[in-house]
């Protein structure tokens, strides 16, 4: 999908996702699924846009429903004060509004959560959204990934909080050309932290 992105084969890309939503569609319809859980932010935004809202579910909303209900109970000396700061998935955020779930299970994590200069409808995107993860970067005085890590990095915080596989790649890049030993970690894995397993 990337590479046709990359080719601008944008009725290709549109016949897909038209394919591809039909199929969903029909399997919703004959009540086969009930439930789509999905950790990219991306393909959340295209299912709320074309699918009915309530079958589809970013894993972090699954996450703080499993702990409101105390069917998980994530409180850990391993992240306990430690400071982190989140950077908001671009569709997750801006394209559907969502800012405050992932937030909320971090502050259940007991950690100090410190926001970045930028943040929610604010937010610098980390350029994974942009296709920037496929290609070279374009020209220009700096990568936007280098660019939103430097900002994470003024919050002096020891872990970087995310909830997108793609955004973790690239702020993880990031921190990587910064020489900079901050974690970067999905909700999920911080959660696999908190409660030990």
């Amino acid at each position: 999908m990337e590479e046709l992105y990359a080719n601008t084969e944008i009725e290709i890309i549109k016949k897909i996702k038209t394919k591809g939503i039909c199929i969903f569609k029909n399997y919703i319809d004959k009540e086969k699924l009930k439930l789509i859980e999905n950790e990219m932010d991306n393909i959340l935004h295209i299912f709320k846009s074309n699918l009915d809202k309530n079958v589809n579910k970013h894993i972090p909303d699954s996450f703080r429903k499993l702990i409101d209900e105390g069917r998980l109970s994530p409180d850990s000396v391993t992240l306990k004060g430690k400071r982190v700061t989140f950077h908001d998935p671009c569709y997750l955020g801006r394209g559907n509004g969502e800012y405050e779930s992932p937030r909320d299970i971090i502050k259940k994590l007991g950690v100090n959560l410190i926001e970045m200069k930028r943040t929610k409808s604010k937010a610098l995107c980390c350029g994974a959204g942009g296709a920037q993860m496929f290609k070279e970067p374009e020209k220009g005085n700096e990568d936007i990934n280098i660019k939103r890590s430097e900002e994470a990095i003024k919050t002096d915080s020891k872990i970087v909080a995310v909830s997108c596989p793609f955004c973790n790649t690239m702020m993880s890049d990031g921190m990587t050309s910064k020489q900079k030993d901050i974690d970067v970690l999905d909700v999920a894995q911080m959660i696999e932290k908190a409660e030990d397993l």
